[in-house]
């Protein structure tokens, strides 16, 4: 009786154990650091967005430590996804997103911000890995600031196929500027960029600078 006991006790603390376990794993990532809540509330009272669509920061609140569509390791703020958020404009050389410096992934993608230019002080963010800003309304020259994000494995900058002139182009920096230093480039999309400045020379830039493109997707440029 006493095995029994004892044995039923071993699988009843052994069960519990494993319940446990998979509790906490599946448990929600949350950002508890003081400053970086600071830095998200000041990102989203800076961006100009349309309150009545969105559906991620129209959650953002001081009051929870739990952020709509943010990644948080260790408390701070590695990744945050703000696509179909109809954001027209709020990113600048001053803006907070900036100083989130620990970022990895981006999304920024289908809004609307207004054929601005992509902000500049992207190339800031040197940690990311993911940038998407497909869709995203921005217009002119890529800036040659995204050749210093040398981590970044995705880079999508598709602008579509229904614009003439296309919205965004390469001139200076021309694409092989641009992807010159991007050594860890897994997928490039450039959908409906211009990149006929360059002529043929595109081509070779690829084959000479990103060894370890598995994707590329050029549709309409």
């Amino acid at each position: 009786m006493n095995i029994s006991i004892v044995s039923w006790l071993v699988l009843a603390i052994s069960t519990i154990s494993i319940f446990s376990y998979v509790a906490g794993a599946s448990a929600p990532v949350r950002c508890r650091g003081v400053d970086q809540r600071s830095l998200l509330l000041k990102l989203r009272n800076s961006l100009v967005f349309n309150a009545s669509v969105s559906s991620k920061l129209v959650q953002w609140d001081q009051s929870v430590d739990s952020w709509s569509n943010v990644t948080c390791e260790d408390d701070l703020v590695v990744g945050f996804d703000l696509s179909n958020e109809s954001i027209s404009d709020g990113i600048d050389g001053s803006s907070s997103l900036l100083r989130l410096e620990l970022l990895r992934r981006l999304n920024l993608a289908f809004n609307g911000f207004n054929y601005l230019p992509i902000p500049s002080g992207l190339a800031n963010l040197s940690r990311l890995t993911h940038l998407d800003l497909s869709y995203a309304g921005f217009a002119g020259q890529i800036p040659a600031g995204l050749s210093c994000l040398t981590k970044l494995r995705t880079l999508d900058l598709t602008s579509g196929r229904d614009y003439y002139p296309a919205l965004l182009f390469l001139g200076q920096p021309s694409l092989s500027l641009l992807i010159g230093d991007l050594r860890e480039l897994r997928e490039l999309y450039l959908d409906g960029v211009d990149v006929s400045a360059e002529g043929s020379e595109w081509c070779d830039a690829l084959t000479s600078s990103v060894s370890k493109l598995e994707v590329l997707s050029m549709s309409y440029c």
